[in-house]
């Protein structure tokens, strides 16, 4: 008999995986049960995955380097890639399969704005919405802004 307690948090699924937190890493299981595959093992805490519109990577926040940085992994596991050289506030999600959005107080402190790193270039913008910490765009052009 295994034990499974444990605290488990922040899940995300996409069709038959779910990826949570557990032990401060990314853990990843199947949706109908079975042992959980440790993704990450890093120094520092791991949090908020996200997994990509098709499957195939896991953007996460995690504060390996001081403060609070913006990965992305392999969801079959792998080396991660720290993508951004700066703190991140809050990790939104990914707009499309090459493109994460998050938010961050780079320019101004306690004025989170909302930035689109694309990972086919490894550049970032910032977009044109103000103090804002979400995003979330609907279809029909709908979108919901928070700011606080």
């Amino acid at each position: 008999m295994s034990d499974n307690r444990g605290y488990y948090s922040h899940p995300t699924i996409h069709n038959d995986s779910i990826v949570f937190v557990s032990d401060d890493d990314l853990w990843s299981v199947s949706t109908s049960g079975g042992l959980a595959k440790r993704l990450t093992a890093n120094i520092g805490t791991a949090s908020s995955p996200r997994f990509s519109p098709d499957g195939k990577r896991v953007a996460y926040l995690a504060n390996d380097r001081g403060q609070l940085g913006l990965y992305v992994i392999s969801a079959d596991g792998g080396t991660p890639s720290h993508l951004i050289p700066f703190s991140i506030s809050i990790l939104v999600g990914w707009k499309d399969n090459d493109t994460i959005v998050f938010s961050s107080a780079l320019e101004q402190r306690f004025h989170p704005e909302i930035y689109e790193f694309d990972l086919r270039e490894k550049t970032f913008r910032k977009l044109d919405l103000g103090d804002a910490k979400y995003l979330y765009e609907g279809k029909a052009g709908v979108a919901i802004l928070g700011r606080n």
